[in-house]
């Protein structure tokens, strides 16, 4: 009897000493709840009769005189420029070699609707090998912005189970928990999940856009990895309207709306003809969200009918053909702007160094200077760039009057820009002739160091020369 109960006593002690000890919960953990995490799953859901789409995203991609020769490779390798070719708009081929040879500007040209094998049947639709996963067909367009810059715009229409797979992530009901990052902790409720998986969904829509003409179109954002190329996603709600400033009840901060980019920031557009079409960039400027009610759109149909949804995505991308280019060119001016301040700051090490890194740089800076000066002419002036923008009008009076349209506030922005562009380049233009006068003197100075080595050994030698001749002289 002892002896099992001093056994029992000693197998007990036994997963005492195994069990490990209590641990007190954090702060951060201490914070979660479940009363909070529904509240925060019923604010950031949609309402039942919600219905959110993403019909579209754009992708823009210039082209410079350095790029000019692989957009009309990769429309080459696309299908382009074959006699058998059918379509119902004139080869891009042919189109810009006549724009090239003449040196004009201010055109476009519709490429029409690119499909693949899995894509719906159009009429008249151009087949290419391929498209974004994410993708179900396509339409584009080429346009001669200046003589020397082009961009191709291409409308990539969204799947529908794509946009399904992205809308379920609002209504998921999620906990909070609480994660470890660079030894700091953080608590991400169901509000900040959402947010990130979301985000996460639409920069990898906006990755398979930049592989894209990486793979078929590379020009001076797809060329280079690091380079983000500028899109443009276009979201539609049911029931809400976008950044209005007259609802009887502000949305909450952690609402579906500021999810799907409807909720006003401080940079944001409206359209004149378009009520319902708003341009928020408030997140990030080189992927702005253009977002809409979808039923206020639909009823833009001319004929009276209400648009369905490959229509509303044609009517969209036809009304702002020339304000996707022209947005994306502040973009481009921001990148040439970075790069060659990289170039501007003193470069440290010989001189040598200093006019290797410039001379890198020597073809990217002959395509800035074109540009950069094409830009600041437009922007001085009259241009058909900036017709379509200034339909747009501030939504939220910011820096700017309320009164600003989104022409003339991208002509302020691109101007100062591209006069800054001209000037800096001129700078630098001005530092490679000083390196370059420097590393010619420089080399002056070593030759004459050489030179006059060598005239002191000359006169030694022939100093010898003569104490040799007078010595067998006296010999003899």
């Amino acid at each position: 009897m002892l002896t099992s109960f001093a056994n029992l006593l000693r197998s007990r002690l036994a997963e005492v000493l195994r069990s490990p000890e209590p641990t007190s919960p954090s702060p951060l953990e201490s914070r979660i709840s479940p009363d909070r995490d529904r509240r925060r799953n019923e604010e950031s859901a949609p309402p039942a009769d919600e219905q959110i789409d993403r019909p579209c995203i754009w992708g823009v991609e210039f082209f410079t005189p350095a790029y000019i020769d692989g957009l009309e490779a990769g429309l080459l390798r696309m299908g382009w420029g074959r006699s058998d070719t059918s379509t119902a708009h004139p080869d891009p081929i042919v189109w810009l070699r006549d724009l090239s040879r003449h040196r004009h500007s201010g055109a476009s040209l519709p490429l029409g609707v690119l499909t693949t094998d899995e894509s719906p049947a159009f009429l008249l639709s151009h087949r290419v090998p391929d498209l974004p996963q994410s993708a179900e067909h396509a339409q584009a367009r080429i346009s001669a912005i200046t003589p020397s810059l082009f961009s191709v715009t291409v409308c990539f229409v969204i799947r529908e189970d794509v946009v399904e797979k992205m809308n379920r992530v609002l209504w998921e009901q999620k906990a909070s928990y609480v994660v470890s990052r660079d030894g700091r902790d953080s608590l991400l409720d169901p509000y900040s999940q959402k947010s990130m998986e979301l985000g996460e969904a639409r920069e990898a829509l906006g990755g398979e856009v930049a592989a894209w003409f990486a793979q078929w179109l590379p020009g001076v954002f797809s060329s280079e990895p690091r380079r983000d190329i500028p899109t443009w996603e276009f979201v539609t709600s049911e029931a809400a309207h976008p950044l209005t400033l007259k609802a009887e009840k502000r949305p909450s901060f952690r609402s579906y709306l500021n999810l799907i980019g409807f909720r006003l920031g401080f940079d944001a557009w409206s359209h004149g003809r378009l009520q319902s079409l708003h341009l928020n960039s408030s997140e990030s400027p080189s992927h702005p969200l253009l977002v809409g009610n979808s039923q206020a759109l639909r009823a833009i149909s001319k004929d009276g009918d209400e648009l369905q949804r490959h229509d509303l995505v044609n009517a969209v991308d036809e009304a702002l053909w020339e304000v996707l280019p022209a947005w994306a060119v502040v973009p481009l001016v921001n990148l040439y702007t970075q790069e060659l301040l990289n170039e501007v700051v003193p470069a440290r090490g010989s001189v040598e160094q200093a006019l290797d890194n410039l001379r890198e740089g020597m073809l990217r800076r002959i395509d800035l200077s074109a540009v950069a000066s094409e830009l600041r002419d437009i922007c001085e002036g009259d241009h058909w760039l900036w017709d379509e923008p200034d339909e747009f009008v501030m939504t939220r009076p910011g820096a700017s009057p309320a009164d600003t349209t989104l022409g003339e506030h991208l002509r302020f922005v691109i101007g100062n820009q591209a006069g800054w562009l001209c000037e800096a380049d001129r700078s630098v233009r001005d530092r490679v002739l000083q390196y370059g006068t420097l590393l010619a003197s420089e080399e002056s100075i070593r030759l004459q160091r050489r030179t006059t080595r060598l005239t002191w050994a000359v006169l030694g030698l022939a100093l010898v020369t003569a104490v040799t001749q007078v010595f067998l002289a006296q010999c003899a």
